[in-house]
């Protein structure tokens, strides 16, 4: 079978991928023509990156007898090279995402180039059906990570010291499970009465009320309180994220405009140069609600997850 061929992620990054890296995708490639699937999905990633066996990622996971008993749980048939290029199955939404978040790892470590490693934090931040199985070797991202930092060894990076927004869904909630995830103090002002669209800003977030119910005044005094602010977008910014931006004119701050829409691995990269410029100790992040723009909860977060990430090499 032919497929039609349009550039993906995988075009993009190609020429940053390590030797075994490509050799873990032509496995995924072979795997999926195996099992007969019309595309390469990040499960099909997981099995050629297991049966890779001799890079980083597999000297992280370390437990080979639980690598050969997950690898033996998920492979179909032996993998099956396709004759040409064109025979090769297009990346599924799942691959295309952990490869994206790949590549913003290894951005985000300054490497020169994307390793095994790097394909194994990227199908873990994904948060697909590969995470989901990694989960049974107890491997999570917060684990791989530090593990990749003790493998490479630690270098000199940024940190921000607090991370702050407005506690709304979407983007702003975000950032603050971003912060929870890395052990990062945050907070923000909220309208009164922890006000949100989907009722109140759940009691886990440590947010300071404003005396207004104006979303308008929590948002002016997070740009104020802050030493800079990141703002994402999903194309052109409207209502309280054009506020934002207006407001860090008015009130002469620092800011980054991300636009989501842009492949992941550039956000990724991008917002990470403009961290380890501005180093801001407090941190405002703000952008769409969930309601407005579905889905920027979980994209926001991979993608700030992985431009805080300290920056190595």
């Amino acid at each position: 079978m032919r497929y039609d061929r349009s550039v993906t992620v995988y075009d993009e990054i190609h020429h940053r991928c390590s030797d075994r890296v490509r050799t873990v995708v032509e496995l995924a490639r072979g795997a999926a023509v195996a099992a007969q699937r019309d595309a390469v999905t990040d499960e099909d990633l997981l099995v050629g990156l297991l049966r890779e066996g001799s890079g980083g990622a597999n000297a992280i996971l370390g437990d080979p007898a639980g690598r050969r008993d997950l690898l033996a749980s998920i492979a179909g048939p032996e993998p099956v090279e396709p004759a040409e290029p064109d025979e090769a199955p297009p990346f599924a939404a799942s691959a295309e995402r952990a490869l994206a978040a790949a590549a913003g790892e290894s951005t985000a470590m300054r490497y020169g180039f994307i390793g095994t490693e790097h394909v194994l934090l990227g199908l873990l931040a994904a948060g697909g059906e590969a995470a989901r199985l990694l989960a049974g070797l107890g491997t999570d991202l917060g684990r791989a990570r530090a593990a990749v930092v003790e493998w490479t060894g630690p270098t000199a990076g940024f940190a921000v010291e607090r991370i702050v927004s407005g506690g709304p869904t979407g983007v702003d909630r975000a950032a603050l499970d971003v912060a929870l995830e890395y052990g990062i103090p945050h907070g923000g002002w909220c309208p009164r009465g922890r006000l949100a669209e989907d009722g109140r800003v759940p009691a886990n977030y440590t947010m300071r009320e404003t005396d207004s119910a104006n979303f308008a005044v929590r948002t002016e005094r997070n740009v104020v309180d802050s030493d800079a602010t990141l703002v994402f977008t999903v194309g052109e910014p409207s209502g309280g994220t054009r506020l934002t931006i207006e407001l860090c004119g008015k009130h002469d701050k620092p800011h980054f405009v991300a636009d989501l829409r842009r492949p992941p691995h550039l956000v990724i990269g991008d917002v990470n140069r403009w961290l380890v410029a501005q180093s801001p100790p407090t941190l405002n992040v703000a952008g769409p609600r969930e309601s407005g723009a579905p889905g920027v909860h979980a994209h926001a977060r991979m993608v700030l997850g992985q431009a805080m990430f300290l920056a190595r090499r």
